[in-house]
């Protein structure tokens, strides 16, 4: 509920001075190039807005990342920083993080929102038949944190477990080089499913 209150103020709804920051400054600015009819600089002004609201809800994404096992390492997080408003190729927000098992092993977290994803996987979850993933032996329909999840795996290592979070987003735990999937059920086991879809929906 964070993020859809952050966003309508990207909208221009409860612009107080009282709340002023990077998301109320740009649509105040924006208010102003649209009312001097400078429709390309309000434009520009929105998406600044937009992208403030990116950056402050990966901020709070990386609060809701899986603990670090005992014995583990975790790398830094990726996508909380500048490069949080440019988002992925598709167009969603990024963030993740790499954690380092006692063996070697690295295991990535991506939280994905916005992600293109969503329908397919939960097609999937219903009817793998229809879905345009097409599944296979190494797709499989799972429920994690009492969601809806998809389990992958493959001959060179994948191990990818994928959680349906909200209506638009899938937080993965995955590694390339596990001959089993006990370290991503490891992680998996510790998402905070709640707390991360308190922030995206």
């Amino acid at each position: 509920m964070k993020a859809v209150a952050i966003a309508l103020l990207a909208l221009g709804v409860a612009t107080s001075p009282a709340l002023a920051d990077p998301v109320t400054d740009a649509v105040r600015a924006a208010e102003t190039a649209h009312a001097a009819g400078d429709l390309a600089a309000a434009e520009a002004q929105l998406q600044a807005a937009l992208a403030a609201v990116r950056g402050l809800i990966a901020q709070e994404l990386v609060e809701r990342f899986p603990p670090v096992p005992e014995g583990w390492t975790a790398l830094e997080i990726k996508g909380a920083g500048p490069d949080a408003a440019a988002g992925d190729n598709a167009g969603g927000l990024v963030v993740s993080r790499d954690y380092r098992t006692p063996t070697g092993s690295t295991i990535g977290v991506a939280i994905t929102v916005g992600s293109p994803l969503v329908g397919s996987l939960r097609m999937f979850v219903r009817n793998p038949a229809l879905s345009s993933l097409g599944g296979g032996p190494g797709m499989k329909a799972a429920t994690v944190c009492g969601r809806d999840a998809v389990e992958s795996s493959d001959a060179r290592g994948l191990r990818e477990v994928s959680v349906i979070v909200g209506t638009r987003t899938i937080v993965s735990v995955s590694t390339r080089d596990g001959k089993d999937a006990s370290d991503v059920r490891a992680l998996v086991s510790l998402l905070d499913c709640e707390g991360i879809a308190s922030v995206v929906e």
